[in-house]
């Protein structure tokens, strides 16, 4: 009888360690992150603004800015301004070694509009600085050109 009792008394506490765990897997996700927007390399972001490879750097663009619509308004007619800043965010965060600003947003007198990131980065001690140009067009996603770098 003894025994029943020592194993009910242990099994209770492992029900709720249990329960606890469950409810911080289940509550505990951060459903903010996007999986796309994590398969964006920064190695090969970095490889492409270093080299010239505008292919390389627009398609590691292309992933961060995967969700990117316009959101046309009064203020804003071709729906990117805030757009721009969540790129830049999003690289400022993922890659460590890379630093970005808006340079100017629909300043490029293009069809459609364009917008430049400026970005800096270290290549063998040396600092680099690249321009990224961004179309900006109200009809669609936030997009790069692949021009080279």
């Amino acid at each position: 009888m003894n025994e029943k009792r020592e194993i009910v008394i242990f099994t209770k506490p492992i029900k709720l360690i249990l329960s606890v765990c469950l409810l911080l897997a289940v509550f505990g996700c951060d459903e903010t992150s996007d999986p796309e927007i994590e398969d964006a390399s920064c190695t090969d972001l970095r490889a492409g603004l270093i080299f010239g490879d505008g292919d390389l750097v627009c398609s590691e663009i292309a992933i961060l800015a995967a969700d990117l619509d316009p959101l046309v308004s009064d203020s804003d007619g071709f729906g990117h301004s805030e757009n721009l800043k969540t790129l830049v965010s999003r690289l400022d965060e993922k890659c460590d070694d890379i630093t970005a600003e808006v340079y100017c947003y629909a300043c490029l007198f293009s069809l459609p509009a364009g917008s430049l990131i400026m970005v800096t980065l270290d290549s063998a001690g040396t600092e680099v600085t690249r321009f990224i140009n961004i179309k900006t067009s109200a009809e669609e996603k936030l997009a790069c050109w692949a021009d080279e770098y």
